[in-house]
């Protein structure tokens, strides 16, 4: 039951980037969260040391989903270019971050040389 509920409100929370970004900050500071998950770790001293560091994120998402670095783009105000190929995702990348003015995003993919590529992609 408690996983349930935990999932809804997961669900209503993604489907409203701001609120999704305030419930996580606050989550993350009365957790504690942060302090043992090294990816964290590091970037908030990155973000320490500079607040404007720049970045670009290849395979985006949504913008929420397991993106370790949407918390310094919003909260830093990092600028940077998020990058997603797979169309509906790109969509859903735009819209959550329509209202973070710092982050461009852009439906492309990213390879080497002037090769073409096939990509099957399932929903």
């Amino acid at each position: 039951m408690i996983r349930s509920i935990k999932k809804r409100v997961a669900l209503k929370l993604r489907s409203n980037a701001r609120t999704f970004d305030f419930t996580k900050r606050v989550y993350r500071l009365l957790s504690g969260r942060g302090s043992s998950d090294p990816l964290y770790r590091f970037l908030k001293s990155i973000s320490d040391q500079d607040q404007t560091t720049p970045f670009i994120q290849v395979g985006a998402n949504d913008g929420l989903t397991n993106d370790a670095i949407r918390e310094f783009a919003v909260w830093s105000k990092w600028p940077g270019i998020c990058v997603e190929l797979i169309p509906w995702l790109y969509q859903k990348l735009k819209r959550n971050y329509k209202h973070v003015k710092n982050v461009n995003c852009v439906n492309a993919a990213s390879g080497h040389g002037d090769t073409l590529e096939l990509f099957f992609i399932r929903r």
